[in-house]
């Protein structure tokens, strides 16, 4: 369903009245298999919010590096909890699971690099808060990757 006269629409192509951000939530085993399911929600909920082709494929992939770098240290039945923020303008992921004790991203690394390549001020953090259960990987994306 198109929207009516720029009126926003929401996941499911219903008109909606506008909002700040909508929230989508996707837990999954943090298991390589998996990857490919976070990487097509991310390319969905991105295509529905109008980003543009290019947009998409960047966000495709970083979602692809900030899983499986997490994934890498994550336990064996840990669970990867990926939260997209969709705005107006950007999306913002935030992917994180539970980590073996002591665990970290190399930042230095070439799958680092290419989140910096391809997103706005990637960041890991350590769990703190126990929301994410260990690490996790954050970074903003825009619907255009033109624009600044």
């Amino acid at each position: 369903m198109a929207p009516s006269h720029g009126m926003p629409v929401d996941l499911f192509g219903r008109s909606s009245p506008a909002r700040e951000a909508d929230v989508v939530e996707l837990r999954v085993a943090a298991q390589q298999g998996m990857v490919y399911t976070v990487r097509a929600v991310a390319a969905h909920l991105a295509g529905r919010a109008d980003f543009d082709i290019d947009a998409i494929a960047d966000l495709r992939l970083a979602v692809d590096e900030a899983c499986n770098c997490l994934i890498q240290v994550a336990t064996s039945s840990a669970t990867m909890r990926c939260v997209f923020t969709i705005g107006p303008d950007t999306m913002d992921v935030v992917v994180g699971t539970e980590a073996v004790p002591r665990a970290s991203v190399d930042t230095s690394g070439f799958g680092w690099q290419l989140l910096r390549a391809l997103t706005e001020q990637p960041r890991l953090e350590t769990d703190v808060r126990g929301e994410f259960g260990g690490l996790a990987i954050r970074f903003t994306t825009r619907t255009d990757r033109s624009r600044p």
